[in-house]
């Protein structure tokens, strides 16, 4: 039972000075104790030093005359102690979890690819960026969003709240000169870096600057189709265009048609430290309505072309 705020809390509400005795003395050394088998080695050695000194300044309390001044002394010094002791612990947890996150990014690293495995693809970016497609008896599921925890046996992969967790049966390893790993019972052949650039269409970006679920099918009740294109930031200004074309509607077009074209401008600036460039582009669904067919959407520098994206627009079936 920790009893040390007492005498010092009815002194400081009296505005007088504090009287103390033996028994708080000793008090304090035992609080001193269980804090030291509380902390690691190097605590414990830091704290019970300290405790070994008071132990020692008792030795030398006068044996009557101003011992009692003397005694005062010395607990006003155990208590403040006490604080410092509390503050060494404090240190050495922070120390501590700092070191297991350092543990736990090493052992990150080797997750980092795109990974492919009987109807699951997962690809995790060294940013922390997670997309994952999974086909089941149910239909596909897909998630595209960040890491919000990594442990050992398990990593979760959260958006606004809602966590998925993936279990890890089996860290990532090398057989026959490939790297496998085991999540949730699949077993996956890395088949990329996992670099973070690239191409993707969807129907919403968002806030965090991703594509929400990338896809090439739409249907034709969607308002709005992104782009979002992610490259090494240029080295200087440069001149981009997005070009949407129709490649096959039927009689809604000609074949190869260029429907919409929007220039874009980089003017050379980027921010401190940035090594990505990210493009933005959208094409709205017509007033009336998009035509089924075969679409495709270039991103051109100076008549170069960095990217093509093919996708299809498709009427949407009714639920059975």
């Amino acid at each position: 039972m920790r009893l040390p705020l007492l005498i010092p809390l009815t002194c400081a509400l009296l505005g007088s000075a504090c009287s103390y005795d033996e028994g708080y003395f000793h008090r304090r050394i035992e609080e001193l104790q269980r804090l030291a088998n509380q902390g690691s080695t190097r605590a414990r050695q830091q704290i019970e030093h300290k405790k070994t000194e008071l132990l020692e300044a008792f030795k030398k309390l006068p044996a009557q005359d101003g011992r009692k001044p003397a005694l005062d002394q010395l607990c006003r010094r155990a208590r403040e102690t006490i604080k410092e002791a509390e503050q060494i612990l404090g240190a050495a947890a922070a120390e501590k979890q700092q070191e297991e996150q350092a543990r736990i990014e090493e052992y990150k690293k080797p997750f980092v690819g795109r990974w492919e495995g009987t109807a699951m693809k997962l690809r995790i970016s060294p940013a922390g960026m997670v997309n994952y497609e999974r086909k089941t008896g149910a239909g596909n599921r897909t998630i595209n969003a960040f890491l919000s925890e990594f442990q050992r046996h398990q990593f979760k992969v959260g958006f606004m709240g809602i966590n998925t967790t993936f279990r890890i049966d089996r860290a990532p390893y090398q057989e026959a000169g490939k790297w496998k790993m085991k999540i949730d019972g699949v077993e996956l052949t890395r088949v990329g870096d996992g670099s973070n650039f690239g191409t993707w269409l969807c129907t919403e970006i968002r806030e965090e600057g991703f594509c929400a679920n990338p896809v090439t099918e739409f249907d034709t009740s969607v308002p709005t189709i992104h782009l979002l294109h992610v490259m090494p930031v240029p080295k200087g200004p440069q001149k981009f265009a997005i070009v949407w074309i129709v490649r096959e509607v039927g009689d809604a077009a000609p074949p190869n048609t260029k429907i919409a074209e929007t220039p874009l401008a980089f003017d050379g600036q980027a921010a401190a430290g940035s090594t990505r460039y990210t493009i933005k582009g959208h094409l709205s669904r017509p007033t009336k309505g998009w035509p089924p067919g075969a679409y495709e959407v270039e991103l051109r520098s100076e008549d170069k072309l960095l990217a093509a994206v093919k996708f299809s627009i498709a009427v949407q079936m009714p639920a059975p």
